[in-house]
């Protein structure tokens, strides 16, 4: 397996002790999608060149692991530790392609004008997030209490999936694919002609 490791360590900081905030930029290998074990605010932005800059506290820097393993970035913190509130990281990343995000733990942020042939996201954690582009299938599934605002997202043929809290927003220019149980909501724009939709519980699903 292909991976590289980045731990950002004291001596890497170059920082005076005592000093409140960082910002760092680690050398990774190349990635096309992003994985969320830990804590983190993320603005990513599909541009020609790769880069990552992590910014915090200086203490909850040194506990940051960041890894690409299989072409996947992986943010996580050092065994044992956390981050929240102002001790939550961000991260600032740019790359040619994002197809694929996975948040397990707590995330917020921005993906900017995603474009490609498919592009999948799963919430198991918490998460907020809006995202922007078009593609020509799109994949967004909850099952966790995540907050998805995607109908700046075109996408051709969309599958919503929701289990339990999440509200997803998304845009369908052709299909949709709406599935809804517990108390999830689904709003759906863009008019598909197609429509399949399987609802359970007190779910919502509305077209507009």
């Amino acid at each position: 397996m292909k991976r590289t490791m980045f731990m950002v360590l004291a001596a890497a900081l170059g920082l005076m002790p005592g000093a409140e905030a960082a910002t760092v930029h680690p050398a990774l290998a190349p990635f096309h999608a992003i994985r969320i074990d830990g804590v983190a605010h993320v603005v990513f932005t599909e541009a020609p060149d790769q880069s990552v800059t992590a910014t915090g506290r200086t203490a909850t820097l040194k506990r940051l692991r960041l890894t690409v393993e299989n072409g996947v970035l992986v943010m996580r913190m050092k065994s044992g530790a956390t981050s929240y509130g102002d001790d939550a990281v961000r991260l600032a990343l740019t790359a040619p392609l994002l197809d694929h995000v996975t948040v397990s733990g707590m995330a917020s942020g921005d993906l900017r004008g995603l474009t490609g042939p498919a592009f999948t996201l799963d919430i198991s954690g918490t998460a907020r997030l809006t995202m922007s582009g078009a593609v020509q299938r799109a994949m967004l599934t909850v099952s966790g209490a995540g907050q998805v605002d995607a109908k700046r997202l075109v996408a051709d043929d969309l599958t919503l999936k929701i289990d339990g809290t999440g509200v997803v927003r998304g845009y369908a220019s052709k299909v949709v694919h709406v599935s809804v149980s517990g108390v999830g909501t689904a709003h759906v724009a863009g008019d598909p002609p197609v429509r399949d939709v399987s609802k359970s519980g007190i779910g919502l699903v509305e077209f507009n």
